[in-house]
């Protein structure tokens, strides 16, 4: 992809070959404070609006940067270590580095994971984890019952006549928040 701008050397972007291809294709770019060449995501979001050439550049730059895998902590058998920082975040959730943990970084690099022979990976994301362990410590039926509706949310709000019979995630937004 980079063969139309030849930005990239050794995998790497360089900016003194991107001023060059801004140069060649007289195309003005913004510059921060020190005179460097601003090449922040947003930056690159509001030229690619002005100058579409730049689009598949922009989405090369993203892809790149988000296979940044090096800071991943994986041991010499081939697993990956690292805190989970328990309770750390203010909602009592982990908060693991998304850098060191590998289901970090973006969601489409996950099927790069490859377990070995006889092992097996698994990603799981419990949907109303919170509310299901409260209903359990509570004994709270209506509470269990609501987190079978698949939006617990909009079960309370329709036991607590916020919104009308029939009401969905859709049609009531603002009330399936509360």
């Amino acid at each position: 992809m980079d063969s139309q701008y030849g930005v990239f050397d050794h995998g790497h972007f360089r900016d003194e070959l991107f001023a060059r291809y801004l140069f060649d294709q007289d195309i003005p770019w913004p510059r921060t404070d020190t005179g460097l060449l601003k090449v922040d995501d947003d930056t690159f979001s509001d030229m690619t609006k002005i100058y579409s050439q730049l689009e598949s550049l922009k989405d090369l730059r993203h892809a790149l940067g988000q296979m940044r895998l090096a800071d991943l902590a994986v041991g010499k058998d081939g697993r990956n270590r690292t805190s989970l920082w328990p309770f750390s975040a203010s909602t009592g959730r982990n908060a693991q580095s998304s850098k060191k943990y590998v289901f970090g970084p973006s969601v489409w690099l996950r099927r790069l994971i490859k377990p070995g022979p006889g092992r097996a990976t698994a990603y799981i994301d419990y949907g109303s984890q919170e509310i299901a362990i409260a209903a359990a410590l509570s004994g709270d039926h209506f509470l269990a019952e609501s987190i079978t509706t698949g939006d617990p949310y909009m079960h309370f709000a329709l036991l607590a006549g916020l919104a009308p019979e029939g009401a969905t995630k859709a049609t009531h937004k603002d009330t399936s928040t509360l």
